[in-house]
């Protein structure tokens, strides 16, 4: 698909999403598949996806090209960068929407700890898209992976605690 079109890494973003939700209904059974909260692994990570990959592709741009593949960020870096703030906006209302379907599971910490990290994400995205330069590209890249490593760190710690602090006998 590399070769063929840009569109590669939208179609892409499902080898990266659907493995999550796979596992929610091999674990729980089909109705998983229905229940919202399996979904925000999956969401998280498409969304997380394109502006991670954008400015990756970007810093590798050249290579791309000399190897024959047909991506947004050589056929259209202004589109690349714009890609990336939207995907990056969009975590703000999935993070938000997570937090209020987990609120018996998730600490009240989880919407300002995820609103300033998701910020930053759309932050880096802005300012690539303000200026198309390889160090831009750069840091959005470098923040995406403290991004992800911060975001699921903290929403995973967060239901630990909560859940321990509900049904650990020594909290009551």
């Amino acid at each position: 698909m590399k070769t063929i079109h840009f569109a590669n890494s939208f179609i892409g973003i499902l080898n990266g999403a659907l493995p999550p939700l796979m596992g929610s209904v091999a674990a729980l059974g089909t109705a998983a598949f229905y229940d919202s909260k399996s979904w925000f692994l999956p969401a998280l990570l498409a969304l997380w996806q394109i502006p991670h990959f954008m400015a990756l592709s970007y810093d590798v741009r050249e290579e791309y090209h000399a190897a024959g593949f047909q991506m947004l960020s050589i056929n259209s870096p202004p589109w690349a960068a714009f890609s990336s703030v939207l995907y990056s906006v969009l975590l703000l209302p999935t993070c938000w929407y997570f937090a209020f379907k987990q609120r018996e599971n998730v600490n009240f910490l989880f919407h300002p700890i995820s609103v300033a990290l998701n910020g930053g994400y759309v932050y880096y995205s802005l300012k690539w898209q303000k200026n198309l330069t390889k160090a831009n590209s750069n840091t959005l890249f470098r923040y995406s992976l403290f991004h992800m490593t911060a975001l699921m760190t903290f929403s995973g710690a967060s239901m630990i605690y909560n859940n321990f602090n509900i049904c650990h006998p020594l909290t009551k």
